[in-house]
């Protein structure tokens, strides 16, 4: 069955709970923030409760948006979302200065306003995004690293700020970011995740980092087939 694509405001009227929730992993929802009644927090909670797919859209930046972008990387639910995924990445580039806009847009005012107002949580992901990479440095060579010495947590970043992997600019991100010193951070470690800790969520994806552990896993043998494939592709042209 194909994915039905629905325009809706949240709440859902009592005619569209009739008409979606039984079935609602047979839909996607694009949610229009300027028409809703829930916002934020409340907003986040009902599309995480109904088990939506989902992604909200806003024809301009409100304080609505501001709240929302805060309450999204704040949550310790996972809630993937890909415009707050896209619009966060944009506004760390900008912050470490990848981006820079030519003229002056609505976005990059935007993103000015958010960053002036939001500045310490801005610069904690990016510490935490800085943290992952050095973390995941340690653990390429040493998987048995010494747990009990992770003792730090983060103090306004929530857990789903690793949605933001999905984004189609965090790999820039992290590539661009320098490794940070300290990457003790308790989040690393404990199984949050579906019961799995985010080494794992990393490693099993087709992303940088999967792909490095794909490679530190081959043996020899794995090695010698991928040789013989890539010599046969080169000969049959």
């Amino acid at each position: 069955m194909n994915e039905m694509h629905v325009n809706v405001s949240l709440p859902f009227t009592n005619d569209e709970l009739e008409k979606y929730f039984d079935d609602i992993e047979s839909y996607f929802f694009h949610i229009d923030l300027d028409r809703s009644k829930y916002t934020g927090h409340k907003l986040l909670t009902y599309i995480y409760n109904s088990g939506m797919r989902a992604n909200i859209e806003s024809t301009g930046y409100s304080e609505q948006l501001d709240e929302l972008l805060i309450e999204y990387i704040r949550s310790d639910r996972i809630i993937d979302i890909s415009s707050l995924n896209e619009l966060w990445t944009q506004i760390i580039l900008k912050r470490i200065g990848i981006i820079k806009y030519t003229d002056n847009t609505d976005l990059s005012r935007y993103i000015d306003k958010f960053v002036k107002c939001n500045g310490e949580l801005v610069d904690e992901i990016i510490l935490v995004i800085s943290s992952l990479k050095r973390f995941f440095m340690e653990i390429s060579n040493n998987d048995d690293i010494d747990h009990s010495t992770f003792t730090s947590s983060f103090e306004q970043v929530g857990l789903n700020f690793i949605s933001l992997r999905n984004g189609m600019f965090f790999w820039t991100i992290f590539g661009a970011l320098p490794a940070a010193e300290s990457y003790q951070y308790e989040e690393f470690i404990k199984p949050v995740f579906n019961g799995k800790r985010i080494a794992g969520i990393f490693r099993e994806e087709f992303n940088p980092i999967g792909m490095l552990y794909m490679i530190q896993q081959m043996t020899d043998d794995d090695v010698k087939k991928v040789v013989t494939i890539l010599e046969g592709v080169h000969s049959e042209k």
